[in-house]
């Protein structure tokens, strides 16, 4: 499987990368031509020319003793030409930061589906639990920084800081499912239409600025449709449209159960402060993960116009 491809999994790029390193690090034989090629180019040359006074200052860093000197040149070899070599994976794109709109929205490896609902409904809630408790970690920051910006105003003072964790996880949930969720009926040019016409309505009512500038600022338009999409203001083609996406209604689906099940453990006061902020959260989730599947979410929080 090539890497860099749409379907090739993270297990498979890492092996094939980790494959290269061994190949190019040591001069494998079987790797003699493409380290031939990297090792003939003026860029290899110049930076390898600097090899001894890095080694030198790692040395001292290092405090290594004169026992260790053999080994140390070894490992700093090694280190040095994989340094070079990733920093020429990188220079040719394969080691670049995914964009935004990069992941395929209809992909044919989303383990939650119409297929598996259907067929065992269990079997779905139980992926869609396990997904929650092994993958948050795949969040990326700029969706959590996304959340907290969003949310911290609408949320009262002492919930948000005394449940913040709650809240997190919450919100995590949310969008490791609209991320697992096949959305296999949804139509990308529909959605991103549907989108565009929620900004321009929130424009309509209270833009100052140029409705050009505006439509396209990526800060704008995240914080407003994700704000619609939970709020239900200004964007009521958009939610009409996923409230017809199985895909939508299971992950809304599996918010309320998971919030159900948090509560229970709760007491009753807690129970009454806590189910709309989390609810609040899950909402959240699902709308920013599904706006990064549609490409909308930037690699870092943008700053506002």
């Amino acid at each position: 499987m090539a890497p860099g491809t749409q379907t090739s999994s993270s297990s498979d790029f890492s092996t094939w990368l980790s494959i290269l390193l061994l190949g190019f690090v040591p001069q494998a034989e079987e790797w003699q031509p493409l380290v031939d090629y990297i090792e003939s180019l003026g860029a290899f040359a110049r930076v390898q020319s600097l090899q001894e006074t890095y080694s030198m200052v790692g040395n001292y860093l290092a405090g290594v003793t004169d026992r260790e000197s053999d080994q140390w040149r070894a490992l700093d070899q090694f280190a040095s030409r994989d340094g070079i070599f990733l920093a020429v994976l990188q220079k040719g794109g394969i080691l670049a930061t995914q964009e935004a709109g990069d992941t395929s929205l209809h992909a044919d490896d989303r383990p939650l589906t119409s297929e598996l609902e259907e067929s065992d409904p269990q079997a779905y809630l139980a992926t869609a639990v396990e997904l929650m408790q092994i993958t948050s970690h795949h969040v990326p920051e700029v969706a959590r920084q996304f959340y907290w910006h969003l949310a911290y105003p609408l949320l009262e003072r002492q919930t948000a800081e005394k449940h913040a964790k709650e809240l997190q996880d919450t919100f995590e949930g949310g969008f490791v499912i609209a991320q697992s969720e096949s959305w296999g009926e949804l139509d990308r040019d529909t959605a991103m239409a549907l989108v565009d016409t929620g900004i321009k309505n929130v424009i309509a009512e209270r833009g100052t600025r140029d409705t050009a500038a505006l439509i396209r600022d990526p800060e704008y338009r995240i914080r407003n449709t994700a704000l619609g999409l939970v709020g239900g203001s200004h964007f009521p083609e958009l939610i009409g449209y996923l409230e017809e996406q199985p895909s939508y209604q299971r992950a809304v689906g599996v918010g309320n159960f998971v919030i159900e099940g948090a509560l229970a453990t709760m007491r009753c006061r807690q129970r009454k402060a806590l189910k709309s902020s989390l609810t609040l959260a899950w909402h959240f989730g699902v709308a920013l993960g599904l706006l990064d599947l549609l490409g909308e979410v930037p690699a870092a929080v943008p700053q506002r116009l």
